[in-house]
């Protein structure tokens, strides 16, 4: 299988480089990620213009693209590699990936370009910042998820691959002893922005902040169960909207075995 592996944190973020290490001895991996930091990027892209690209060193075969993760993916599928891709692999995203999350995210984002050039795309997130659930070391948490990740994706029946409309959004709670996966719909997050409006050398300036407090969704929403420490897994139609159909076929994860 030939995957194409993409972030918003950077080709040097321990999340893709953890899931690239993890995969790779598996599958003919690549990458192409953002030369800088990306996140909450969405889908933006770069219309016109020239962007930096570096060849990764190394074990690591592919680019780091000075653009949006979108970009990454577009780059990549239309002249930047010769290859033809399987799937892509979005992620691991350094921080939580639900509710309206899905619109803000460049892992997201990514993921979703990913499938306008008719890929199917998985994006992977951890909600690392949970201090609540959080007792792991980083490097704990995202060697445990990149297995579990690849666990996933080698168990996808082949048919599956043939949803090129749609991405599967995946949140793993922080920790090495979630409680199970659980397929959900788009919840939504408590979010409180605080915003504080000051001078700073005689220039106005306004500093924004952002407070999460928790989940304003029920039983059944990626935010909800991922507080309860679940894995959530949302299938959507574009990355927006859920995906009634590919959800009910991803149903018998909820019964795969999260032992490593």
């Amino acid at each position: 299988m030939k995957i194409l592996f993409i972030n918003d944190d950077g080709y040097d973020a321990i999340g893709i480089q953890s899931l690239y290490k993890e995969f790779a001895p598996h599958c003919d991996a690549y990458m192409c990620a953002p030369l800088h930091h990306k996140s909450a990027f969405s889908h933006a892209i770069y219309i016109h213009g020239s962007l930096e690209l570096q060849e990764l060193k190394g074990d690591v075969k592919g680019f780091a693209l000075d653009g949006t993760p979108a970009d990454c993916a577009r780059a990549s599928f239309n002249g930047l590699f010769d290859e033809e891709f399987d799937i892509v692999l979005s992620g691991i995203n350094d921080g939580v990936n639900a509710a309206q999350d899905i619109f803000y995210s460049g892992t997201v984002g990514a993921a979703r370009e990913s499938s306008f050039q008719q890929k199917l795309a998985i994006a992977f997130s951890l909600d690392y910042y949970n201090e609540t659930l959080c007792k792991e070391s980083k490097e704990q948490l995202f060697t445990y998820t990149s297995k579990i990740s690849r666990k996933i994706v080698e168990s996808l029946p082949a048919d599956l691959l043939s949803y090129k409309n749609s991405i599967i959004n995946i949140n793993f709670p922080p920790t090495t002893k979630p409680k199970g996966i659980k397929l959900t719909d788009v919840g939504q997050h408590d979010f409180h922005t605080i915003v504080t409006r000051r001078k700073d050398n005689g220039i106005d300036r306004v500093d924004i902040d952002v407070e999460h407090r928790g989940s304003l969704s029920g039983e059944g929403t990626d935010s909800y169960h991922l507080q309860e420490g679940y894995i959530v897994v949302t299938a959507l139609h574009q990355g927006v909207v859920l995906d009634k159909k590919l959800q009910e076929k991803l149903q018998y994860l909820e019964k795969l075995s999260l032992d490593i």
